[in-house]
């Protein structure tokens, strides 16, 4: 093997250094760049996912929410023990209202919204023919009241009292 000169000597000085740092640098820099960079972005995309599903289970919590409040004042609509019908009739409209509105993104909230409509609407429907029943049961009671006592009025030899013209 030949002795080198210090020109020479240098220049491979040289590029040892360099190629040493270079072998070096690299892999720190890689290792570097995986413990911290990546995780940093990958914990902002599992935080961006968990506030999408943070956010979900809310919305999801709001809707069980209002549908049981719904359904309650839907019952106490349909047992009629209530004082005041009419401010329950407007709590059931606006809850179908606000239902309707939370969340449109989520197919379910509008056939569940749609659904309590078409219940409310029929126990409606339900409990109006309920009234007018028992309308009709207090009318034909009181005529048969007034028969009877129009009957026990005659038998006495009393004038008969006239009954009430037939709807």
């Amino acid at each position: 093997m030949k002795a080198l000169n210090s020109k020479e000597r240098s220049k491979k000085l040289w590029q040892f250094v360099i190629i040493f740092l270079g072998l070096t640098l690299v892999p720190t820099a890689l290792i570097f760049f995986s413990y911290y960079h990546v995780p940093e972005e990958l914990s902002e995309m599992e935080g961006r996912k968990l506030a999408s599903y943070s956010n979900f289970e809310h919305a999801q919590k709001r809707i069980l929410d209002k549908m049981s409040e719904i359904d309650s004042n839907i019952s106490l609509y349909a047992t009629a023990k209530t004082e005041n019908p009419v401010l329950l009739d407007k709590k059931i409209a606006d809850g179908l209202t606000d239902l309707a509105s939370m969340d449109t993104s989520i197919k379910m909230v509008k056939l569940v919204s749609d659904g309590y409509a078409h219940h409310y609407t029929h126990v409606r429907q339900l409990v109006d023919a309920q009234s007018k029943l028992n309308d009709a049961l207090a009318k034909l009671q009181d005529a048969e009241s007034r028969l009877k006592s129009a009957q026990s009025a005659g038998m006495m030899g009393a004038a008969p009292m006239p009954l009430p013209p037939a709807q």
